[in-house]
């Protein structure tokens, strides 16, 4: 059987681009939880967060809507490429939402096309998370989604 998990969040601004999400209350039917959190695991080498699986307000790209601001995510990555922080560039590999694994890849990938060498490990998460299947919430001026097969053929590392 699979996983059902109803979980309700309050989202707290701590900055206009920094979100903090509190659980309300959740609801779980445990059938499969635990095999899919040891799965997770296994794979990403960290503990899931089952509340970052419900955010929905990430979007993969540089600018959204008409005003070309930088998403907040974008932002993020080129402070962390800018600062070298690869740790934190890591942690974004392992997020459990697939757009957050793809600004991570995209930051390595500057670091790559920068010079730096990438470890083993990085480059074994990041081709996994190239081989994902499915789609990303991505966004220019409107929002849309794109396969992440589409998304992960412009990285060439």
């Amino acid at each position: 059987m699979g996983v059902i998990v109803l979980a309700v969040f309050t989202q707290t601004y701590l900055t206009p681009n920094l979100f903090s999400y509190k659980t309300v209350s959740t609801v779980t039917h445990s059938n499969g939880l635990s095999k899919f959190k040891a799965s997770f695991q296994q794979e990403y080498g960290i503990k899931v967060s089952l509340t970052g699986l419900f955010v929905d307000s990430v979007y993969y790209g540089d600018t959204c809507l008409y005003n070309d601001i930088k998403t907040p995510e974008r932002k993020l990555v080129e402070k962390m490429v800018a600062g070298n922080d690869r740790k934190g560039l890591y942690r974004l590999l392992q997020s459990p939402l697939t757009e957050m694994q793809f600004y991570g890849v995209s930051g390595f990938y500057t670091l790559q096309k920068q010079g730096q060498i990438l470890s083993e490990k990085e480059m074994m998460l990041i081709r996994q998370i190239l081989q994902k299947k499915g789609t990303l919430k991505t966004c220019r001026q409107f929002t849309f989604l794109k396969t992440i097969e589409e998304i992960a053929t412009s990285f060439k590392f």
